[in-house]
């Protein structure tokens, strides 16, 4: 027994996925890794800010997740609403 783990009980595979997981999302790795994710993104968030006013960006333009999006949304005021 070494550091409280028996032999054979670690996650090999998982480590080594985890680990190749990590290393892709590196500074630039994740857009080329992910290329169809960063376009879902840039495809929503482009929709909703021609189509919608007052729509907020939240966080950095450029450096995020290829597939996050994050955006507010105004109130909209009193008179309009039901």
């Amino acid at each position: 027994m070494s550091a409280g783990c028996a032999r054979g009980t670690l996650n090999v595979p998982g480590i080594v996925g985890f680990r190749r997981g990590v290393r892709n999302c590196g500074p630039g790795n994740a857009e080329r890794s992910c290329p169809d994710a960063l376009a879902a993104r840039q495809a929503a968030g482009g929709g909703c800010f021609e189509r919608l006013d007052e729509v907020y960006l939240n966080g950095h333009p450029t450096e995020r997740l290829p597939g996050n999006l994050n955006v507010s949304f105004a109130l909209p005021s009193r008179a309009n609403r039901c």
